[in-house]
């Protein structure tokens, strides 16, 4: 577990990697309508959690040294992460990166949750404003990226979907399931925001600003409410949840898009 004296001997080395400039109240970054958007971004998300969040900004300058900006889904309220020393120093290091950050809160689900399956709602996000072909890349708040082509659909080849390791983990099965269907890892699932809506059943600015509940509610209804709000941590089912559910619906699109024909091979991705 990361702490004070820990950050506080990092602090220099820590500000050498930073590109300092302003920011402002909204976490948006100034100018933000006017800026040439990203090919693609990596969305992560993070709660309160020390080991996870103090990597993030150097986990986001690994991604804007491959030409992806970040999407940064912060669970708590803003002034949380303000009145915290250790949290508000993570958060303006990352204001000072000029990223995106939205903030979720909900006592539906535990924060660990949230930060895990907020990145699949991404698209649904209120004042996301991205066009439907900008690709959003699940990406996890602790990991480095060396190399883009282990992330990013060929779109010049007519590639829609990205699935890093796809075939790593076998088959597996919700409790409401009937059937088995590919277990998917969360790191890399890379997609365009039309296509993430359509997978994911969600429209633009559903989920309004601050509130989580609507990934909750879903939860409950594709999991129950038992296992969501109930015991377990590391390495149990719930921890699993947004591996669970992208696995499914993504499963469930396939099927239905390609009811009548094999998915193309030219639609999909695959790196291992």
């Amino acid at each position: 577990m990361l702490n004070s004296t820990l950050i506080k001997d990092n602090i220099d080395r820590f500000n050498e990697l930073l590109v300092l400039s302003s920011s402002n109240a909204t976490d948006q970054p100034e100018k933000a309508d006017t800026k040439a958007e990203a090919i693609g971004y990596a969305v992560l998300g993070c709660d309160n959690r020390l080991e996870y969040l103090f990597p993030l900004p150097v986990v986001v300058l690994s991604w804007r040294r491959l030409g992806i900006d970040a999407l940064v889904i912060l669970i708590g309220t803003k002034e949380q992460f303000e009145s915290d020393i250790k949290l508000n120093y993570v958060l303006s290091a990352l204001r000072e990166l000029k990223i995106r950050i939205f903030f979720l809160n909900s006592s539906m689900a535990e924060s660990f949750t949230l930060a895990q399956v907020s990145r699949l709602y991404a698209a649904a996000l209120e004042g996301l404003n991205l066009s439907d072909s900008t690709v959003l890349i699940t990406a996890d708040a602790d990991m480095f990226s060396f190399q883009l082509s282990e992330h990013m659909p060929d779109l010049r080849a007519g590639k829609k979907i990205f699935l890093y390791n796809s075939q790593c983990c076998g088959k597996m099965r919700r409790p409401a399931d009937s059937e088995n269907y590919p277990h998917i890892p969360m790191n890399t699932i890379a997609m365009p925001v039309a296509l993430w809506r359509e997978v994911m059943g969600i429209s633009p600015n559903m989920m309004k600003s601050g509130n989580g509940s609507i990934v909750a509610t879903r939860l409950y209804a594709e999991f129950g409410k038992a296992l969501v709000t109930g015991p377990g941590g590391k390495g149990s089912e719930k921890w699993k949840m947004d591996q669970n559910l992208i696995s499914a619906l993504l499963h469930r699109w396939i099927k239905k898009k390609f009811a009548f024909l094999p998915c193309p091979l030219n639609f999909l991705s695959n790196a291992q």
